[in-house]
């Protein structure tokens, strides 16, 4: 336990197609694949990417991590993560907007002032 520690912010897990290839055990062409629309999916599409990093020729695409995982398991019952959730984007949004709100960025007035909040 760390009393004097306080959240200021937090941020979105981001992964590229290499990071989801070797999570799901599977090559990246085949990632790739189903990124680019390229390979059949049933239902939705891949998620798209969240941003980029880097420009040109060297940028590289990163997604939004828990959106990847929610995929994954809804298309090919893959849990690439069992027993682990983590904060999907418009959670992560909401609990950075109750943060600043509170205007002392700290987890412990969040929790403990007015009771529990929902995210």
């Amino acid at each position: 336990m760390l009393p004097q520690a306080s959240v200021e912010r937090v941020d979105e897990q981001f992964v590229s197609l290499a990071d989801t290839a070797a999570r799901a055990d599977l090559s990246h062409e085949a990632v790739r694949l189903w990124a680019a629309g390229k390979r059949r999916t049933l239902g939705e599409p891949f998620p798209a990417p969240r941003a980029q990093a880097g420009q040109g020729r060297t940028a590289t695409k990163i997604w939004s991590g828990p959106e990847v995982l929610v995929w994954f398991e809804g298309h090919y019952c893959l849990d690439l993560e069992p027993d682990t959730v983590y904060l999907m984007p418009q959670q992560v949004a909401r609990l950075n907007a109750l943060l600043q709100e509170s205007g002392q960025g700290c987890w412990r007035s969040l929790a403990t002032a007015s009771g529990t909040r929902t995210l």
